[in-house]
This record gives structure tokens, sequence and C-alpha cells, in this order.
């Protein structure tokens, strides 16, 4: 049996030698894109499937409980996201805030400055109208309010 195997396997060397010597004496044929894109696509396709069947091997045990998982990257985990989402809101809520009170302060002067003199001389003409009515009636000056009283708020 094992002469018969090694005669079989000398055939095969020499048939193989004799091709060499044939493929030498007539040159190097010219490789052909259509096998070399085949070729690729079986090697590739070989790779992917067997990526593929790991991925489902590793699945299949976590499933089962023999594995831990994998631990998720800091970008992709929920939780961490949402407390980053969390501090990125009350930071801007944060510089809102404060240019929202230094809009009011400065509403506030504006408003002091342009219309703060007009708002006084209607309120001393409404305290001077009452002076004038309180006296046409009474013929007398009234007593001027006291501020535990309210002051001018009185008149008004």
């Amino acid at each position: 049996r094992q002469g018969k195997q090694r005669a079989r396997f000398m055939k095969e060397i020499r048939k193989q030698e004799e091709m060499d010597k044939k493929l030498r004496e007539m040159g190097q044929p010219e490789p052909d894109p259509d096998n070399a894109a085949v070729v690729i696509q079986k090697l590739f396709r070989g790779f992917k499937t067997l990526k593929q069947a790991r991925m489902m091997r590793e699945e299949e045990l976590v499933f089962i409980g023999m594995k831990e998982p994998e631990p998720k990257p800091r970008e992709l985990d929920p939780i961490a996201r949402q407390t980053g989402i969390r501090a990125r809101r009350k930071i801007i809520q944060a510089q809102n805030k404060d240019e929202y009170d230094e809009a009011l302060v400065a509403i506030r002067r504006k408003i002091y400055d342009d219309e703060g003199v007009d708002m006084r001389e209607q309120m001393m003409d409404k305290i001077r109208q009452w002076f004038v009515a309180y006296r046409e009636q009474n013929e007398a000056f009234p007593e001027y309010p006291e501020e535990d009283d309210g002051g001018s708020v009185f008149i008004f």
C-alpha cells in the first residue's frame, strides 16, 4: 500500500514538473483580470464569513452567559452621553442666566436714564395738583404725609 501511494505521489510530482517546464518554455502567460477578480472575491468572502462566524459565536456565548460582554466605549454609553449633555446644558443655562441678568440691569439703567426724568416730572405734577386741589377744598395746605405713612405714595 505504501508503495502505491509513493508511486502516485511521484507521478504527481513529475506531472507538476513537466507543466512548470512547459510554462517556462512558453513564457509567463498574461494574468487574466477576471480570474484575478474572482480569486480576490473568493478570499474576501471567506475572510468575511469567518469574521461573521466568530462574531456570532461571541454573541451566543454572551447570550448564554458563558462570557462577559465587552464594555462599551465611553462615547457609545448612553448614560455617560446623557451626563455629558446635561452638563453642557447646565453650562449654557448658566451663561444664558448671566446674560439675562446683565441685560436686565442694562435695560433698567437705560429706562432710568431715558424715562426717569419724565417719570419724575409726572410724579411732581401729580403731587402739585393734589396740593392745589386740597388747598382749594380746605383753604390751607395739607401736611405732607410722613415716611412711615408711605410719603408721597399716600397721595397716589
